[in-house]
């Protein structure tokens, strides 16, 4: 039972992520083209790792290192709003997807599930 629970817990946070980064201030970047970082953030881009589906071992440890980097992008975005977080959490949420094999759903219903 308590995987279950871990699980829905994570996919809500997911989920949660993935509404907070389609915020209204990326809807009008996108809107005005705008694509430089208007902040003056000197951080260096994230670390990009792949996503291991070897076996399920390197699966559960890419589902955790995915969800401690999105946890730290979140924050990170929440205390400083920049066009490079917004995409750290895109390719965050995109490794997550990568995770889940939707094979058997349709496609239409796969950003739904």
């Amino acid at each position: 039972m308590r995987p279950a629970i871990f699980l829905f817990r994570i996919l809500a946070v997911a989920t949660a992520a993935f509404v907070f980064a389609l915020s209204p201030v990326l809807a009008q970047q996108a809107t005005t083209g705008q694509t430089s970082d208007t902040g003056t953030s000197s951080t260096p881009p994230p670390e990009i790792r792949p996503v291991r589906t070897d076996s399920p071992r390197d699966t559960l440890r890419t589902f955790l290192r995915l969800r401690d980097s999105l946890e730290t992008a979140l924050l990170d975005y929440r205390a400083e709003r920049s066009t490079q977080g917004a995409e750290h959490i895109s390719l965050l949420l995109a490794q997550f997807r990568a995770l889940v094999d939707l094979s058997q759903v349709a496609k239409s219903s796969r950003s739904e599930i």
